[in-house]
């Protein structure tokens, strides 16, 4: 586990003006994307390495109290993979921070998202492709779309706050045709959830896909507020 200062410019969208957030990273994933911008972490195989990356939760606590920020957020590689050891810096980050964020892919079961909604705020759900034929070209795991999916309708059923984050990899997951038959399974869900999209840079196993541009994220906008939903921004540009 990894800290990070105060990131006042995290594109996290249901963040307050002046909100400031301590960034805590993790080591490991259950998924391996091929165009992941954090693999050596992501990646690690060291599983001794994973489970002690989050050892010093009394540390952690400390830090973050020192900070002067007033939110947390748990992402980089998966947080949910150590929810063992999760859950008891939950319990206790409850008591003191204004708000805790997850920034999570989704595919976890329904036993770990029925612990982590005690806790958590505001799941950040980055949501790799918008079938199962791009999950299977980014993560080997076609599956896990369906997964992910019934995440997202759990959290609205438990009305909690969560948004989604696309990155649109070029040739992968910017077809019209799947953008559309997604968005509208999503507007049955809420046409209040917001999305980011963000721009695809040619990283670990994906170096023969091309950068997206800006002008096609905004297509994908387009698209998205077509079909009804409010809060539709680009990130990370």
């Amino acid at each position: 586990m990894e800290e990070v200062n105060c990131a006042e410019n995290v594109n996290v969208q249901f963040l307050d003006p002046g909100d400031k957030i301590w960034v805590v990273g993790f080591w490991g994933c259950n998924l391996k994307c091929k165009h992941c911008i954090n693999f050596r972490k992501s990646y690690v195989n060291d599983f001794n390495r994973v489970k002690d990356s989050i050892k010093d939760q009394s540390a952690v606590e400390a830090n973050f109290l020192n900070s002067g920020c007033d939110t947390i957020l748990f992402s980089v590689a998966e947080p949910t993979i150590h929810l063992i050891e999760l859950i008891p810096l939950l319990q206790e980050l409850r008591k003191k921070a204004k708000r805790i964020i997850l920034g999570t892919n989704g595919y976890f079961t329904q036993d770990a998202l029925n612990e982590l909604v005690k806790y958590i705020d505001c799941f950040r759900i980055d949501v790799k492709s918008f079938d199962e034929k791009g999950y299977k070209l980014i993560t080997d795991y076609p599956q896990s779309f369906a997964k992910v999916k019934y995440t997202i309708e759990s959290l609205a059923t438990k009305q909690k706050k969560f948004e989604l984050t696309f990155c649109i990899v070029p040739g992968i997951n910017d077809k019209i045709s799947q953008i559309l038959d997604f968005c509208n399974w999503l507007r049955g869900v809420s046409l209040d959830i917001p999305l980011t999209l963000i721009r695809f840079i040619p990283s670990s196993y994906f170096h023969d896909y091309r950068l997206s541009t800006v002008e096609e994220l905004k297509k994908i906008k387009d698209i998205m507020q077509g079909v009804g939903f409010r809060y539709v921004k680009i990130g990370g540009t």
